[in-house]
């Protein structure tokens, strides 16, 4: 397992017959080009000072590791894999993709980076106000 500065860096690092991530706590389904573009976005959101780090598990869950607070959460979980690989048949074309899942898109709390529950007026993990 290795430790990344950036979650992009992570995002590439893993397998690619990890199809799509599923935002932890979340019904948020997101491909590996909506994973690099989330990345972009949110990185000041989860690493604002550059102390925390990211590390991809060999099965594809992305963790985040706070460094100061010496914690580690689960950000991305393997929602679906191609499994044509491990059966030993050969790859199949990829699929299209599936339409994502309209919804409001993710946010996340500005002191800690802990993900906001829907209409959420305080973070449920630090407490900050969210608006």
């Amino acid at each position: 397992m290795e430790i990344y500065k950036t979650l992009k860096e992570a995002v590439n690092s893993i397998d690619f017959r990890i199809l799509h991530w599923e935002f932890q706590d979340s019904d948020n389904i997101f491909d590996r080009n909506a994973m690099l573009i989330l990345a972009d976005e949110l990185e000041p959101t989860f690493n604002p000072e550059g102390c925390n780090y990211y590390m991809a598990l060999p099965e594809g869950e992305i963790l985040l590791l706070l460094m100061r607070e010496k914690q580690i959460l689960s950000l991305f979980v393997p929602y679906q894999m191609r499994d044509n690989a491990a059966e030993g048949k050969p790859e199949a074309p990829p699929e299209p993709e599936p339409e994502p899942k309209p919804g409001p898109a993710a946010r996340f709390c500005k002191e800690c980076g802990a993900a906001l529950r829907p209409g959420a007026k305080f973070c449920a993990k630090c407490g900050n106000k969210t608006g």
